[in-house]
């Protein structure tokens, strides 16, 4: 037998080896597949997602100011320093 003979019938188990093998082929290409056909669909649903959260961040940056002043003039918010809890019109936090 040549080295070739010898290695294909893998010591007589070969009607063992090289289905386990083609098995194995066969599971590990169709982990490729869906695996690139879940990456292909999740970029798409990523693009959809960004197009319509995109507009969305203008309108509610052009509310905030156009929200910035009430019609009483002020700017609607009270200046709080850092650390120091915000009160209420009686004075307690």
């Amino acid at each position: 037998m040549t080295f070739f003979e010898t290695f294909f019938a893998m010591g007589g188990y070969a009607e063992f080896v090289w289905p386990a093998y083609a098995l194995t082929a066969v599971v590990m290409i169709g982990l490729l597949v869906v695996s690139m056909s879940a990456l292909r669909s999740d970029r798409k649903h990523l693009e959809n997602l960004q197009r319509h959260v995109r507009p969305q961040r203008g309108q509610i940056s052009d509310q905030l100011a156009s929200n910035q002043e009430t019609p009483n003039g002020d700017s609607g918010t009270e200046d709080v320093a850092v650390g120091e809890p915000a009160t209420g019109d009686d004075g307690k936090a």
